[in-house]
């Protein structure tokens, strides 16, 4: 009898498994049959005959927890009245190839969720050059719809450093989407993409302190709006503070102070005050009125937090020039000092729109860690992978802890049909017990009972999954689910 596996071109006559039960194994034939000669000169409507069988064993997506095998039974006809022989065609896999398209696909949406080739490779047992083949083919078709071609209102500028090079990320803060990555992070790099925004639309530029990323917003887009990310101000006056700390204790450790007294230092002195303890303000308190320049340095990073509580731009920088003219004479602040005075107004155009570059830095991290994964991309193929999986919204596998499992009494309550098959529950297990093979990418066994949750609608996915308790189909037949 034949069994459904979800492909309307072949029917598969014969299901069997191997000894380690790892693998299934289909007999399949064309479900069709030529009704005329292919021959461009002939085209007669003659049913050819069959010239000769050849064998294509394909691999499939998985059922049942194992990997599925399709030996396909391809055939050869000739025309019986001008000898023309042609093949059967089929659609849903490359004659070249030995798996089919759906197993592509399933290669690249288990990379771009972040599995690596050689993982996806083992899992099926083929080359890992086969798994990069199905994406890069995939990156070449869709590539181009994930760039981002319009001008975006608020742009994200940072740079990656990956393999000892500094890569350009551009990012769409508003709509949250990676616009490109370039090889490099050069000044001219920047203004050739700058050139092709519109003036008129791109209204705010995000960015760190990169002076070189400022001046290319200012000359070729003098009317965007330069914001430095208040991340990265917080990080300087912290970078700078934590280093007037660091002085002051090796200062006192030399005079022969117990330098037990600083033990977690730097955790308390980097805390907010407001989230300290009744313990740790004691000993910060003692520090203080042991060592007064530490004080002093402490609360640079408390007042300019009184900076970014400011309700408007005036407010704001009332507060900020007063903070800066307080910040103590110490060699460590002088630089940072001299740098927020240069870029006073990119510090506080943060006010006037309240945009960060914080996407862009999560942005930033992906990068690295799909960088990490895969130990030595080149750019072009870091580059498909980093726009195709941080623009691309794949859905979540299903969880099966999230679905709740009731009996086959209880489901009536539900819906009847069940999207994948378009079948009700009395139809599907009329069909297990009379043998016929249902495959899905995921059974599960809760109970000495069987519920397949790929076939619940998607509306109640995530709320039921109906069991299979009371079929009474042929051992052999029956679903199995791996430990």
């Amino acid at each position: 009898m034949p069994y459904d596996i979800g492909i309307d071109e072949i029917i598969c006559t014969n299901r069997s498994e191997d000894t380690t039960h790892r693998f299934i194994k289909y007999d399949a034939v064309s479900a069709t049959r030529p009704k005329k000669c292919e021959s461009p000169k002939c085209r007669h409507e003659i049913i050819p005959h069959v010239h000769d069988t050849k064998h294509n064993l394909l691999k499939d997506i998985r059922a049942e927890g194992k990997i599925v095998l399709i030996d396909l039974a391809i055939k050869r006809y000739r025309c019986p009245d001008c000898g023309y022989v042609f093949p059967e065609h089929f659609d849903f896999f490359n004659p070249k190839a030995h798996i089919t398209d759906r197993l592509k696909q399933e290669f690249v949406n288990r990379r771009l969720r972040g599995e690596t080739f050689k993982y996806i490779a083992r899992d099926y047992g083929v080359d890992d050059k086969t798994v990069a083949t199905a994406f890069a083919e995939y990156a070449a078709d869709h590539l181009e719809e994930e760039l981002i071609t319009y001008t975006p209102r608020v742009l994200g500028i940072d740079e990656a450093h990956i393999d000892d090079h500094y890569r350009l990320v551009l990012t769409d803060v508003g709509n949250r989407r990676l616009i490109d990555m370039k090889r490099n992070n050069h000044q001219t790099t920047l203004k050739a993409y700058l050139k092709t925004l519109d003036k008129n639309i791109c209204k705010v530029a995000t960015m760190d302190f990169a002076i070189g990323y400022a001046k290319a917003v200012e000359s070729v887009l003098p009317g965007t709006m330069v914001v430095i990310d208040r991340f990265h101000v917080v990080q300087e006056v912290n970078r700078c503070v934590d280093n007037v700390r660091k002085d002051i204790q090796n200062y006192y450790r030399k005079q022969g102070v117990d330098i037990r007294l600083f033990k977690h230092s730097r955790t308390l002195f980097m805390a907010n005050l407001e989230n300290l303890n009744d313990k740790a303000l004691d000993i910060i308190n003692q520090w203080f009125s042991m060592f007064p320049e530490l004080y002093e340095a402490y609360m640079v990073k408390e007042t300019l937090r009184d900076v970014y509580n400011s309700n408007d731009y005036k407010e704001a920088e009332k507060r900020f020039d007063a903070w800066l003219k307080d910040i103590p004479d110490y060699e460590r602040f002088r630089a940072m000092r001299t740098t927020f005075t240069e870029r006073k107004k990119h510090i506080l155009n943060y006010f006037k729109c309240r945009e960060t570059n914080a996407y862009t830095e999560s942005v930033n991290s992906r990068i690295k860690s799909i960088e990490k994964l895969g130990r030595g991309y080149k750019f072009d193929r870091l580059r498909e992978l980093c726009i195709l999986s941080i623009n691309r919204n794949l859905d979540k596998p299903i969880d099966e802890k999230e679905a709740i499992f009731v009996d086959s009494g209880t489901i009536d309550s539900f819906d009847k049909k069940v999207a994948d098959f378009n079948k009700t529950i009395d139809e599907i297990k009329s069909l297990l017990n009379s043998g016929h093979d249902i495959t899905s990418t995921k059974w599960v066994k809760c109970d000495e009972r069987f519920c397949n949750l790929e076939a619940i609608p998607t509306s109640i996915r995530r709320r039921v999954a109906f069991f299979m308790d009371d079929f009474t189909a042929n051992e052999g037949n029956r679903p199995t689910v791996q430990p």
